[in-house]
């Protein structure tokens, strides 16, 4: 039974309807006199999420999240709509929270919010701890019943509730977390089910774009065929496979699945348990290291995939699973750990969050293939891309805002989709050769760039004027492109070794 069908029958609501997006524009300030070198990559993505936990993002976002639940949503269902705010962290619930109750106070809204997160979250702000029962004032096990009274019309979530979760009054969904697959259609479904004079959802996704949202639900949208058969005892294989490296032996996992399942289990219990096995981990060879990783990585990705289509018998593979996926975030080599340091070094200078698009995600009818596991696409070692600290911050201005204007921005980011589509493009990448693939990434993009010249004359001035900012321009497109598109590490470093 198609989700298409259910639709269309009127059994559940099609939560694509009616999908706001956001773009972020933000600045950091360099505050060191100092210019230290960081891995480009892991800086990046510490920096990027230092930005989504400060203090002005977490108070931007939850200004506009409660604006348009007040002026949209919360008089449907005849006052009793309420809403989810999907968060990216157990400390982005622990802010947002803070942030919501402290809107709503001044606002003086005859509403509450509540928080649903596990174990206890410590902030490094201030280093203050928070529970979910200490945050909210009455046991973790009341949270869902209370959220079905009327005092109670905000719910903000860190995995916890974000599946599996049933409660029709739900009308809108705040998103602030990536979204992929499978886990976006079971996290947005929470707002499909049916109630009296319910006949509209809303979303507002701060970080997925509305084709991230539609390649996710498309393979489940009408007919679902795999490509390929996929034999349930290559979980086995697996599990052979890492239990050969000593890392951690059956009892290790039961005494993990016994405090996982438990009903007030503690986190810092399942730290302790994993602690030992990461340091285990950590004494094995380098390469052993990368195969382990992968390996676990693989486990975890098939039994994900086969065990929401067959039922198992076996329940050790389902302690094996959570004892896994626990375990992963702590397998950190040298060259995976992130540079900390940098996050002292650095604040937000300027910050604007706009309104980006509101659409009706359309999808095909038709049968779609899905892919059921990416094997050997674990850990890999790779060099690391160091860069100036000063660099790395003028890589990210220049891309939120500050080398560009808003509207400017919007015209890049309406090249770099035109350039995606071309088919000789994508055709020279497929066949992996690196000159003929830059050659023609600069022809489609001087093409699609020409076509701007009227709507946009000053911008197309401004960088075929300077010759410096035209090569500028287009490398970062191209380096783009290469990035997004995941183009061979053959030609990566040709184009790396040509920079130099």
């Amino acid at each position: 039974y198609s989700m298409r069908q259910a639709i269309e029958e009127g059994f559940i609501l099609d939560v694509l309807k009616s999908y706001s997006t956001y773009d972020q524009y933000y600045s950091l300030l360099k505050k060191v006199q100092d210019d230290p070198n960081f891995d480009s990559k892991k800086a990046k993505r510490l920096l990027k999420n230092f930005v989504s936990k400060h203090e002005a993002t977490i108070q931007n976002k939850t200004r506009i999240m409660l604006d348009h639940f007040l002026s949209s949503v919360s008089s449907q269902l005849e006052g009793q709509s309420k809403a989810m705010i999907v968060t990216a962290s157990r400390l982005h619930a622990v802010r947002y929270k803070i942030a919501v109750d402290k809107y709503l106070k001044s606002l003086g809204c005859g509403f509450k919010a509540l928080v649903a997160f596990t174990g206890t979250v410590k902030d490094p702000k201030d280093g203050e701890e928070y529970t979910e029962s200490g945050m909210n004032g009455f046991p973790e096990k009341d949270t869902a019943d209370r959220f079905e009274g009327g005092e109670y019309r905000i719910l903000i979530v860190a995995s916890k509730f974000q599946t599996g979760f049933d409660q029709p009054k739900l009308t809108a969904m705040y998103v602030d977390k990536k979204l992929q697959g499978v886990n976006a259609v079971q996290t947005l479904s929470r707002l499909n089910r049916k109630y009296k004079n319910k006949t509209d959802t809303f979303v507002l996704d701060f970080e997925n774009t509305a084709e991230d949202i539609q390649d996710a639900f498309q393979p489940f949208y009408d007919r679902i065929a795999l490509n390929r058969e996929v034999d349930p005892n290559l979980l086995y294989d697996i599990q052979s496979s890492l239990d050969k490296y000593a890392v951690y032996i059956k009892p290790d996992v039961e005494a993990f699945a016994k405090e996982w399942f438990s009903k007030n289990r503690s986190i810092q219990i399942l730290h302790s348990k994993t602690n030992l096995i990461a340091r285990a981990w950590s004494n094995l060879s380098e390469e052993d290291q990368v195969e382990f990783k992968s390996q676990l990585r693989d486990f975890i990705k098939l039994y994900s995939f086969l065990s929401s289509l067959i039922p198992f018998s076996d329940l050790y593979l389902e302690k094996l699973f959570v004892f896994l996926r626990f375990l992963l975030p702590k397998l950190l080599s040298r060259e995976d750990s992130l540079p900390l340091s940098i996050l002292s070094m650095v604040d937000i200078e300027k910050l604007a969050i706009r309104h980006k698009e509101k659409k009706n995600i359309g999808l095909k009818r038709g049968e779609e293939g899905v892919e059921p596991t990416l094997f050997g696409a674990g850990a890999r070692l790779s060099d690391d891309d160091i860069q100036a600290l000063s660099r790395i911050i003028h890589d990210l201005n220049s891309r939120f805002n500050t080398t560009f204007t808003q509207d400017e921005i919007l015209v890049i980011k309406a090249l770099e989709r035109k350039i995606s589509e071309d088919e000789a493009l994508q055709q020279q990448l497929r066949n992996g050769s690196q000159p003929a693939v830059r050659a023609t990434f600069y022809q489609v993009a001087e093409e699609a760039f020409e076509k701007i010249i009227d709507e946009n004359y000053k911008f197309y001035k401004k960088v075929k004027d300077d010759d410096e900012m035209s090569k500028e321009f287009f490398d970062r497109l191209f380096e783009w492109f290469l990035t997004t598109h995941k183009a061979s590490k053959a030609i990566k470093e040709q184009t790396k070794k040509r920079k130099k």
